[in-house]
């Protein structure tokens, strides 16, 4: 185990960062060091955003400090399997890279202003999905990811349906409900802590019935 853990931190986010760092040493030159964010930190945090934040996703903010955009593989078996290796249908699984944003470069100011960085306008309007709670954390395949602040789920759209789901589909982007509502028909995960193995762990994931086949 290259990680030295402290007492402290024991969540179960750390759990999945050892594992992270385990199977990328070549990103790790040295011993992942504790978050330093706290309970005050958190709160202005939730206070600049307007939302609330997931526990799995607090538990991830006071595990490590990591860089703030990793490359990471995530190995799916459901539908991308075949989207994405159509040559090849008998295959089981299929790794795709994916752009993490941890955001989780520096302090409180820095922590914001990446994600401030990472946030994209929700179609062609002054509003962004930051606005509307959805935290962006990564894109794979032309697939933008966010962490919903309000349910915890982590969904993922197509770039080509952000414009469209007010264009094609109707949706109001001003009223984030309905987009809320939309895009749970999008996801990826059922909650943090699951999106923490599919980018750490190299587990294969269904992501047609949101569960793992393989047990960490």
């Amino acid at each position: 185990m290259l990680i030295n853990r402290e007492k402290e931190t024991n969540g179960k986010a750390v759990t999945y960062l050892d594992r992270l760092q385990e199977n990328y040493r070549d990103l790790f030159s040295k011993p992942l060091q504790k978050a330093e964010f706290t309970e005050t930190d958190i709160k202005m945090i939730e206070t600049e955003l307007g939302y609330e934040l997931p526990k799995p996703y607090i538990d991830f903010l006071q595990s490590y400090q990591l860089p703030k955009c990793i490359m990471v593989s995530a190995s799916f078996c459901g539908d991308y399997a075949c989207c994405y290796e159509t040559e090849q249908e008998d295959d089981l699984f299929v790794t795709l890279e994916m752009e993490w944003y941890t955001a989780l470069g520096g302090d409180v100011k820095e922590f914001l202003s990446s994600v401030q960085e990472y946030d994209m306008p929700l179609g062609a309007t002054d509003d962004s999905f930051l606005d509307a709670g959805f935290l962006k954390i990564g894109n794979f395949e032309g697939y933008f990811v966010f962490l919903d602040l309000v349910t915890g789920e982590v969904v993922h759209i197509y770039h080509e349906a952000v414009y469209d789901m007010s264009i094609v589909d109707g949706v109001d982007v001003s009223d984030y409900e309905e987009v809320r509502d939309y895009l749970s028909s999008c996801i990826l995960c059922k909650d943090f802590y699951d999106f923490l193995r599919l980018v750490c762990t190299k587990d294969i994931y269904n992501e047609d019935c949101l569960e793992f086949i393989l047990e960490v």
